[in-house]
């Protein structure tokens, strides 16, 4: 099919986050999980939710996303080889009245060390660690200074209270899957492409434009209106790699705040 501009995804930008920096409320997001029913249909008219499992686990799926904050492919995982593996039943766990979700992350690669690598110079993009493997390939080769690189994995842990009205549905899914499969089991078993049409089609039929990462967004808005998150906390949170993102949060928040008490 050939790109149209009108029927592409909207790509998430600072100018459309500046809008949803306001928080929307629990009725509405609660309004968006109970739009998640059998029979739901897609952008084409395909099915997207088929029975009361499916059901149950979209609607999870969202309370999640929310609740941690976590980006979806953090939550339901990646199907790309040596991709995030997604939340395990045994990552969340309720202590007295707090929820406790860990996240395992796997980072981008950290450049360890400077070597000696090789590569082919007839315009093949092939590429050696070592000349032995470069005489092997058959092809011209020079060598070129490249870095022995290694995995990094980077631990988040989630603490929210249990009172919180989506965290009910998100822990009755953990327990379904942890009582018909087993304790380290897979949450989620749904695709990106999936996940984004149900979250897309769920906010058209309650009249909100709702792209996925927006509920990272309500988060980040709520934790500072009615928690009183500061920067510092936030980017904690939400492990951002400095607090210039959550200081846009917290002095657009005193504002909104300042607005809705003139109104009343």
């Amino acid at each position: 099919m050939p790109y149209v501009k009108e029927l592409a995804k909207r790509r998430w930008t600072v100018k459309m986050m500046k809008v949803y920096r306001r928080f929307c409320g629990w009725d509405t997001l609660k309004a968006l999980i109970d739009a998640v029913e059998v029979g739901l249909r897609g952008p084409v008219g395909e099915i997207l939710i088929h029975d009361e499992v499916e059901m149950r686990e979209a609607r999870a799926m969202i309370a999640t996303i929310f609740e941690t904050g976590a980006r979806v492919c953090e939550v339901i995982g990646q199907e790309k080889p040596d991709g995030i593996e997604g939340l395990k039943c045994n990552d969340i766990s309720v202590v007295g009245n707090r929820v406790n979700v860990v996240f395992n992350i796997e980072k981008r690669y950290r450049k360890k060390k400077k070597v000696i690598k090789y590569r082919a110079t007839d315009g093949t993009k092939l590429r050696w660690a070592s000349e032995e493997e470069a005489k092997r390939s058959g092809h011209p080769y020079e060598p070129y200074e490249g870095y022995v690189s290694e995995r990094e994995i980077e631990i988040r842990n989630i603490v929210f209270p249990k009172w919180e009205p989506l965290v009910p549905i998100m822990l009755d899914w953990v327990e379904e899957v942890r009582r018909v499969d087993m304790e380290n089991a897979k949450l989620f078993n749904i695709s990106y492409n999936r996940a984004y049409r149900i979250i897309k089609k769920a906010g058209e039929r309650i009249g909100e434009d709702f792209p996925p990462h927006r509920l990272r967004a309500e988060r980040a808005t709520q934790l500072v209106l009615e928690y009183g998150f500061d920067d510092h906390e936030l980017t904690e949170w939400f492990m951002w790699k400095s607090p210039v993102i959550a200081h846009d949060y917290t002095t657009l928040a005193p504002k909104i705040v300042e607005k809705m008490f003139k109104r009343i």
